[in-house]
């Protein structure tokens, strides 16, 4: 029978970032025998694993204390998606880590600067993230507001003219709305396809 030293064992099953099957690798027995070792010396792994333990079982020695995040925090780099590519492992290991070393994970998340517009239907002010405003072309406060602005701009669309429309009829099978679009000046992707289908009821299968 392979001998084995309890606080070896414990160094390598708590700390190391070995698992059962690599320490019965290294002392030539298997890990159903090193598991009944464990429940004979009260090493109960689950609930005894640190932390250093899951950093070094993911290679990633920065994670093994929490100044490294602490620095970063401090630089202004943060953001779990953002650490977790520079460490190239998955945000959610990042942040189930961040939970080990007693921190908060909310203090890694990124906060957007925030911008103030207006309504575009009753013109209050909202503050929203600067992201969402750069993707967005209209503001509104809530979805009722943006569907009576919809009934009241959507009329105000520039009729079809004759040359557009037989351009759409040439074309619209081999090529995409949105390329179509690029040949239609003032017309919009969503605009095109939905002259397409619903007025001149022209469905790609």
């Amino acid at each position: 029978m392979a001998r084995y030293d309890r606080e070896w064992l414990k160094r390598e099953l708590l700390e190391n970032g070995k698992s059962l099957r690599e320490v019965g690798e290294i002392l030539g027995v298997s890990k159903q025998s090193v598991y009944q070792w464990c429940q004979k010396e009260k090493i109960f792994i689950s609930k005894e694993r640190k932390a250093c333990w899951y950093a070094r079982k993911m290679k990633v020695r920065e994670l093994e204390n929490p100044q490294w995040l602490l620095g970063k925090k401090s630089q202004g780099i943060v953001g779990i998606g953002v650490l977790a590519r520079e460490l190239k492992i998955h945000p959610s290991s990042l942040k189930k880590q961040i939970m080990r070393l007693k921190l908060d994970p909310k203090d890694f998340y990124y906060k957007a600067s925030r911008v103030t517009v207006k309504c575009d239907f009753c013109g209050k002010s909202l503050i929203r993230p600067s992201y969402e405003v750069k993707r967005k072309q209209h503001n509104f406060c809530n979805r009722s507001h943006f569907g009576k602005w919809l009934v009241l701009h959507r009329h105000k669309e520039k009729l079809w003219t004759f040359s557009e429309k037989e351009f759409i009829k040439k074309h619209w099978r081999e090529m995409s709305d949105k390329e179509m679009a690029r040949f239609l000046p003032g017309r919009s992707s969503k605009a095109v396809k939905r002259y397409r289908v619903e007025i001149m009821k022209l469905k790609k299968r």
